[in-house]
C-alpha cells in the first residue's frame, strides 16, 4: 500500500527561488544582508551561517581555499520526537541570500497562503533593496512530493499512484522491473519577454537512513515545478511594485504547479488522499 511521507501531506520540501539577471554589488549585498537579519529573526529563523566560496589557484590545481562570499543563511529549527520518541533538532526552514539569487525552503510545509506570507515578510525588503540596480532574472516554484510503499520492494508499483496517461512520466516505468527515473518538462505561455517553465521530475528509489520503518522501503520521489523565466536583460520592477508582482507571480506559479500535479496522480489515490494539500 503506498502511505504519504508524512500524516498530514505528501510534501517533503517546498523551495522558491527568486534569480536575479545578474550578481547584486558587494556594497549593495551588506545592506540586504543587514536588511534580512531584522526580518529572518522576526520571523523565527534566528540561526545564521555563512556561506562560503572557493578560490582555485590556476598555478596549483589541486590547492582550494575557502573565501567569504558575503552570502548567508538563516535557518530555523525544531524539536520534534521521532517513531522511536526520540527528540531530534530539525531544520524547519531556511533563507539562502547570494548575490545571485534568494531561496526560501521548507521542510515543514503548512498551506500555501501562509507560505507566501511569510515569504513575502522576510524577502520583500531585501527584495526592494535589489531592485533597485538588478533586473530579476527568474522566480521559481518547487514542490517536493514523497510516497513510500508498505509491503514488499517486488510489489512496488507505480501504477494505481500516478497516471500512465498524464504526458509527464515516461511510458517505460510502469513496465520497469526495478528502480528508475523520469524527467519531462516543457515551456508554456511563451512571450517575447518571458516564458514558464514547467517541470516534473520523478525518481524511485529505497529508502535509506537511521529511521527503521523507512529504512529500505520503497519510494517514490516527485518533483514539480513551476518558473517565470524573463528575457536575457531580466525583469525590471520597481520598489512599489515588487510586492504585488511577486505575489501574483507566485500565486500563478502555485496555480501551475497544482495543476501540473493533478494531472500526474492517479485520480482514485489523489482523491482517497485529499491530494493535493493546498
Amino acid at each position: 500500500m503506498w502511505r504519504m511521507f508524512h500524516e498530514a501531506n505528501a510534501i517533503e520540501a517546498m523551495a522558491i527561488n527568486i534569480r536575479f539577471s545578474e550578481p547584486v554589488g558587494s556594497l549593495l549585498m551588506k545592506k540586504i544582508i543587514s536588511e534580512l537579519e531584522h526580518s529572518t529573526s522576526r520571523a523565527g529563523l534566528i540561526d545564521k551561517r555563512p556561506l562560503q566560496g572557493f578560490q582555485v589557484n590556476l598555478a596549483n590545481p589541486g590547492e582550494v581555499k575557502p573565501v567569504a562570499s558575503g552570502a548567508m543563511a538563516f535557518q530555523k529549527t525544531s524539536l520534534e520526537r521521532d517513531r522511536e520518541g526520540q527528540v531530534q533538532s530539525i531544520l524547519a526552514s531556511q533563507i539562502e541570500a547570494q548575490a545571485t539569487h534568494f531561496t526560501y525552503q521548507t521542510w515543514r510545509y503548512s498551506k500555501w497562503t501562509s507560505e507566501l506570507a511569510t515569504v513575502l515578510e522576510i524577502l520583500l525588503s531585501a527584495l526592494k533593496i535589489a531592485t533597485q540596480s538588478v533586473a530579476l532574472g527568474s522566480i521559481r516554484l518547487e514542490y517536493l512530493d514523497r510516497f513510500y510503499f508498505e509491503g514488499e520492494p517486488s510489489e512496488a508499483v507505480v501504477n494505481n499512484l500516478l497516471r500512465a496517461d498524464s504526458g509527464w512520466i515516461a511510458p517505460h516505468v510502469f513496465e520497469a522491473p526495478d528502480l528508475w527515473h523520469s524527467h519531462t518538462g516543457k515551456f508554456v505561455d511563451v512571450a517575447e519577454d518571458r516564458r514558464k517553465l514547467l517541470l516534473v521530475n520523478a525518481d524511485f528509489q529505497d529508502l535509506t537512513g537511521p529511521d527503521p520503518h523507512l529504512h529500505g522501503r520503497r519510494s517514490l520521489q516527485l518533483m514539480t515545478a513551476a518558473e517565470e523565466r524573463f528575457a536575457d536583460q531580466g525583469y525590471e520592477v520597481t520598489s512599489e511594485s515588487v510586492e504585488s508582482f511577486l505575489s501574483s507571480t507566485l500565486n500563478d506559479l502555485h496555480g501551475k504547479a497544482i495543476t501540473v500535479f493533478k494531472e500526474v496522480m492517479n485520480n482514485d489515490f489523489r482523491i482517497q488522499q485529499g491530494l493535493p494539500h493546498d
